[in-house]
């Protein structure tokens, strides 16, 4: 009823991430960030997508120094 909530494509691209079903993860993600480009919990599932498989410079932008 409403495609762009971005609740429920936060939710959809955490059970796509879960699931291993990358393609269509980062198309889940895209929309995401066109909709609300400065999503936080996006970043946070997109980090982690990039840190499990293996990309770990893009995984880890975004963090504050200690």
């Amino acid at each position: 009823m409403q495609p762009d909530l971005i609740a429920a494509l936060n939710s959809k691209a955490h059970v796509l991430l879960r699931l291993q079903r990358f393609e269509e993860f980062i198309a889940t993600s895209d929309r995401i960030k066109a909709i609300d480009p400065d999503n936080v919990e996006a970043a946070i599932i997109l980090g982690h997508f990039h840190l499990l498989t293996g990309n770990f410079e893009a995984g880890w932008i975004g963090r504050k120094p200690a």
